[in-house]
């Protein structure tokens, strides 16, 4: 949310701000139900970019899902930070797991 076209987004207040979030998401998903939202950040400038270390995180989060199989991490902190990203990555993931 927000970016160069709606810098007026990072003004809103959070719980309002996650609202039209569920909102959005809903429909693009074509979501019914609770949707859980556990936190967020407002990133002053520009998308969030991986670190240097990201190689690190990868592997300890391979090694972390190889030694607990029945519980999944997802995000755009590892694995492409758009929401059609995150979106094809919850697909593929629920694919998988079914």
């Amino acid at each position: 949310m927000g970016g160069e076209r709606q810098k007026h987004l990072c003004e809103i207040l959070p719980n309002k701000l996650q609202q039209i979030i569920l909102d959005e998401l809903e429909e693009l998903i074509d979501h019914k139900g609770e949707t859980v939202l556990k936190s967020h950040y407002r990133w002053l400038k520009g998308i969030p970019q991986f670190n240097l270390d990201h190689n690190n995180l990868l592997n300890a989060i391979q090694e972390f899902e190889k030694n607990n199989s029945k519980f999944h991490l997802i995000g755009n902190y590892f694995n492409g930070v758009s929401v059609s990203d995150c979106i094809k990555k919850a697909k593929d993931l629920v694919k998988d797991i079914n």
